[in-house]
């Protein structure tokens, strides 16, 4: 009965769904995903635990034909990567990733996204489209060489999105750190001014760079803990459009969305992303540029 008491007054975190459901808070309704693949739409409700509110509705939808219910996306999609031998597995990789996102199950699936390629080819226009789908409350921007800060961390404590824009070709990222993150494993977190408390950092994270991450750790799980796009076309000048990614965001996000739920039971089926081709190429690239010693193993260049 004291345990109870006491229990009772210690302040109430906000109500927990159990480990076989996911959830999206549409302004219309929440919807509720089992791991078995089913979805309903039911209303909002505080039992669910959500502080954040999409500024859009869901649409159900079972067209998986992404250019008959958000053309515009489709049209850039295919403009990116219609040429590229993986382009169906880049676009099945992207669906994932955003339903990861939408559904907060970054931690889960222990991985982060990097748009890896040349300038002016897409990237940061994919990144305001992402960024067009949850609300400000929902989204930090903290980048992953500022996750060993003693402060930074604590401003993705609760969200949803992390997404950071380009990352450093200088700086140098904490490998124990970024695992810890990444993983969602406790860390201790502090605002300024304030005491330390635990906390678990489960959003997903989102980064473009022309360059690929550098790291004094060299074991594999700093770069398996990685799921690159890449891409290889640089738009013509004449061809570029101002504001592109929010135009599409704030004309298809609702079928962008409904499209994107889809993605996560194909993921929950493989247990795994869709990785494409250039993913391993451009993994296996970061590896060695890490690790000097792999590198020239691999290369063939130390002999024995």
């Amino acid at each position: 009965g004291i345990r109870q008491l006491v229990a009772d007054l210690l302040p109430q975190g906000l109500p927990e769904l159990g480990s076989d459901v996911m959830t999206i808070n549409f302004a219309n309704g929440v919807l509720v995903m089992t791991k078995a693949g089913s979805f309903r739409l039911e209303e909002h409700s505080p039992d669910f635990g959500l502080t954040y509110v999409l500024p859009f509705r869901y649409i159900e939808s079972e067209e998986r034909d992404l250019l008959k219910t958000a053309p515009m996306f489709a049209k850039f999609l295919e403009d990116c990567w219609g040429a590229d031998r993986d382009y169906a597995e880049k676009v099945k990789a992207l669906q994932e990733m955003l339903a990861v996102t939408l559904f907060g199950q970054g931690s889960q699936f222990q991985r982060v996204f990097l748009l890896h390629g040349v300038p002016a080819s897409g990237k940061s226009q994919l990144l305001r489209i992402v960024q067009m789908m949850l609300p400000e409350e929902a989204k930090s921007a903290i980048n992953p060489a500022d996750w060993n800060d003693r402060f930074a961390p604590v401003g993705m404590h609760k969200k949803l999105l992390n997404i950071a824009g380009e990352l450093s070709d200088k700086r140098r990222i904490d490998g124990q750190r970024f695992k810890d993150i990444v993983d969602g494993s406790d860390i201790m977190g502090q605002y300024k001014g304030q005491d330390v408390f635990r906390m678990s950092i489960t959003c997903t994270h989102w980064f473009a760079a022309n360059h690929l991450p550098k790291t004094e750790d060299t074991s594999e799980g700093f770069t398996r803990r990685w799921l690159v796009l890449d891409f290889r076309k640089s738009v013509a000048e004449k061809d570029r459009k101002a504001g592109f990614g929010d135009e599409i965001g704030a004309l298809e996000r609702e079928a962008i969305a409904a499209w994107a739920v889809l993605g996560m039971v194909r993921l929950l089926g493989n247990n795994t992303y869709t990785l494409p081709a250039t993913h391993s190429e451009l993994v296996n690239e970061m590896a060695n540029l890490n690790n000097i010693v792999r590198g020239a193993l691999q290369s063939g260049t130390v002999g024995y």
